[in-house]
């Protein structure tokens, strides 16, 4: 082929290579974004995302009021109605009287006016008569019960209750006998202790029963030396809680000390005292120490008979149980029928 021949294929090229970068530039015109020959510098990051549109917000307008129309704000509730206190008392009662007889008083004091005075002396001579019906009444409540009636327990006759008390000092003889078994007495005085001599007297009547173990504070002995085999203190005194002289604590030889004395007594009070003091420690049982009181049917004891617990409440705000079944509970639990 010669060279002429070949001059319509290179043209034919050469337009369409022309054709192309026209088209080529035609699209970088129409596209912002350009080729990436012309963004080159780019490199790999030369396709960006084209920017999100902003939403156009828009404010619709308040409606207008209507013509004619009145809008009201609707009504606040009612407060909350205040909690009902109690009922105030019934008149003459005992509560009424209890809140209201101090101020008919003080107006009678503040002015003292004759209207004032005798309405303060009416309810007097009420109250005075109400205590006199009461007291009435309790004897009818009282006399012949076998547990309410105090002559069950003291006879008022002279020779009973005198009879009492023989049996009620010879049962603490016996359990004061048991007891000096068990139980010294220490005897804690001064020897210019005016007090601690005056009691010297009944400390010799207690050496008939129980050993006395004397116990001086200075290291000298009672005026006229009743006590020649007396201790002095080596840390008695602060060992059982001595508060002052004389003093009088029962003893035990395994160490426990219950004190019944700080200062004269007689000899009949001292034998109380010792039983006393041996029940609150335990050396005597309750059975013992009741045998020793002058007094009957111990036993009947409510407070011992009655459990707290079967008396159930009532519904009542104070557990108030009514009279009748308040009886009633009692003698369900033990109590008189």
């Amino acid at each position: 082929m010669g060279i002429f021949s070949k001059r319509p294929l290179l043209l034919a090229v050469a337009l369409s290579f022309g054709t192309a970068s026209m088209a080529a530039h035609a699209n970088i015109e129409r596209d912002p974004r350009g080729s990436f020959w012309q963004n080159q510098s780019d490199g790999w990051f030369f396709y960006k995302d084209p920017p999100e549109p902003v939403e156009e917000v828009i404010e619709e307008p308040e409606p207008e009021p209507l013509e004619g129309v009145t809008v009201t704000e609707p009504p606040e509730p009612p407060p909350a109605p205040e909690p009902e206190g109690p009922p105030p008392p019934e008149p003459l009662s005992a509560e009424w009287f209890r809140e209201n007889i101090p101020k008919y008083r003080d107006a009678a004091w503040n002015d003292p006016t004759v209207e004032n005075v005798q309405a303060f002396f009416y309810l007097q001579r009420y109250m005075m008569d109400r205590s006199e019906q009461f007291s009435d009444a309790a004897q009818l409540a009282t006399m012949g019960h076998p547990i309410l009636d105090e002559a069950n327990r003291r006879p008022t006759a002279g020779a009973g209750s005198r009879q009492l008390d023989r049996i009620a000092a010879n049962n603490r003889t016996t359990i004061l006998d048991k007891l000096a078994e068990r139980v010294g007495i220490f005897y804690f005085y001064d020897s210019e202790c005016q007090e601690c001599a005056e009691i010297t007297n009944v400390v010799k009547m207690l050496e008939r029963t129980f050993a006395i173990i004397p116990i001086s504070l200075d290291g000298k002995d009672l005026p006229g030396n009743p006590f020649p085999d007396f201790r002095p203190d080596d840390g008695h005194a602060e060992q059982v809680g001595m508060e002052r002289v004389p003093a009088l604590f029962l003893a035990e030889p395994s160490g426990e000390f219950a004190a019944f004395a700080h200062g004269p007594i007689s000899l009949n009070d001292a034998r109380e005292r010792i039983v006393l003091a041996a029940l609150r420690v335990g050396w005597i049982s309750r059975e013992e120490f009741n045998q020793t009181r002058p007094v009957r049917n111990l036993d009947q004891d409510l407070s011992d008979m009655i459990d707290p617990a079967e008396f159930m409440p009532s519904g009542d705000d104070n557990n108030f149980i009514p009279p009748a079944e308040l009886l009633e509970r009692f003698n369900q639990s033990g109590g008189y029928r």
